[in-house]
């Protein structure tokens, strides 16, 4: 159902006749239902978003019918974007329980698409289709046996852009296997290459992948995602991911390089300025603070500490006593304490998105830390300044998650970083 602020929004932007659609999942499912063929209306949540105003727009949905749950995504065009509407719909498909090709809503210029069809990771399609899977199994798994015919399920899913999946083989193996979009897997790819990952480093081990597919095969770690561990066992499990964390920042990197710091602060103020797309009320204040924080962070002397880059509950796996991390693709040559902050930065994000269940920001920052002191020292001078850093980036994660009521997350959300800032 739309909001009054999905509504300003979809006015806003007529250039992409099919917003208000995206953003309106009864009407999502009775187009869905028009073309099953199935009985009943299936139900559909998009929870994910990603837009970019008067471009495009990109939701991932679950579709849940009698049958079971099915991962899809719907894809608005602007007005002028029939011959990239056109290229979307001649992709190589597989079939699905929707349709075997692309669905085209035409009047809206909308396309929607089942898993495992993605116009922008044609691995995954190739995947799907017998006739071209065992091509795909040789290339992505050379050099390891057992994998001719692997079972495989979807650990996580940004349509054209990323999935990540784990494949278990006959023997009882697991290995995980992240796929990407072109232009992403060659960076991507050239920054894990240079990542050391020996048994001293306390992350999981790049074992392959394939150039062709855009793909990359990880050791399987087991465990549990910190962000999957109850009250009973978190005290230990941030102790233990704090550690983990101080042992990375004090490994040995020297392929690392440092970010562009003047490209980074662009990026940032970019962020900020685009809540004018969706929150226009919003846009001057998170713009003018996006600068300030931008000319502190230029000012920063250069560190040569290994960092994640992306750090946050789901970053780490824990089995007994001990954590890794994973998802390491942003790793670089940074500030220690810019990966503490990036933690507590969502995890003041995941109390507003849910404050009556997500653990509690300064416990959690406080333990791990306890953890993270017990390896190596840290002094927390900065931390205020890189949380507001942090926090200014995920400006647009209400919205794109689709909480309810997000103009009003996304307020406190800044207000947040504003009180951070402060702070510094």
């Amino acid at each position: 159902m739309l909001t009054e602020a999905d509504r300003s929004l979809c006015d806003r932007d007529p250039d992409i006749p099919g917003l208000r659609a995206l953003l309106d999942d009864a009407t999502l499912a009775q187009w869905l239902g028009a073309q099953s063929g199935e009985s009943g209306t299936p139900r559909v949540q998009c929870d994910y978003l990603r837009y970019k105003a008067g471009v495009n727009c990109i939701a991932r949905l679950r579709i849940a019918t009698p049958n079971g749950e099915r991962l899809a995504y719907a894809k608005a065009f602007n007005r002028e974007g029939g011959d990239k509407l056109d290229k979307a719909l001649a992709k190589h498909a597989v079939p699905g329980a929707v349709a075997t090709r692309p669905l085209l809503f035409a009047k809206d210029m909308v396309v929607i698409r089942e898993f495992p069809n993605d116009a922008r990771l044609p691995s995954l399609s190739r995947l799907g289709d017998p006739g071209q899977r065992a091509g795909l199994l040789a290339r992505l798994f050379k050099g390891l046996d057992g994998w001719d015919e692997p079972q495989w399920e979807i650990l996580s899913y940004k349509p054209e852009r990323r999935v990540a999946a784990r494949f278990s083989n006959a023997a009882g193996e697991q290995l995980a296997v992240k796929f990407y979009r072109e232009d992403e897997f060659d960076r991507i790819r050239k920054y894990r290459k240079r990542l050391a990952d020996d048994d001293g480093v306390p992350v999981a081990r790049w074992l392959g992948g394939s150039k062709a597919h855009c793909a990359l095969v990880f050791a399987w770690l087991d465990g549990r995602p910190l962000s999957a561990v109850g009250r009973a066992g978190r005290k230990a499990a941030l102790i233990s991911t704090g550690q983990a964390l101080a042992q990375f920042h004090a490994s040995e990197q020297p392929g690392l390089a440092k970010r562009n710091r003047a490209k980074a602060t662009r990026k940032l103020i970019s962020v900020a300025s685009g809540l004018e797309n969706i929150l226009p009320e919003m846009s001057a204040p998170a713009t003018r603070l996006a600068n300030s924080v931008g000319r502190w962070h230029r000012r920063q002397a250069r560190e040569k500490i290994p960092v994640h880059g992306d750090f946050d509950a789901t970053q780490a796996v824990v089995a007994g006593s001990v954590a890794k991390l994973i998802d390491s693709d942003e790793a670089h040559l940074g500030n220690a304490v810019s990966d503490l902050a990036c933690f507590r930065a969502r995890a003041e994000l995941a109390s507003i998105l849910d404050p009556d269940r997500a653990p509690d920001p300064e416990q959690e920052m406080e333990i791990l830390l306890e953890g993270y002191r017990s390896q190596r020292d840290v002094s927390l001078e900065q931390l205020p300044a890189y949380t507001a850093w942090h926090l200014l980036h995920l400006l647009h994660a209400p919205f794109r998650s689709r909480a309810p009521d997000w103009p009003a997350r996304t307020e406190q959300l800044l207000e947040r970083c504003q009180e951070s800032w402060r702070e510094a």
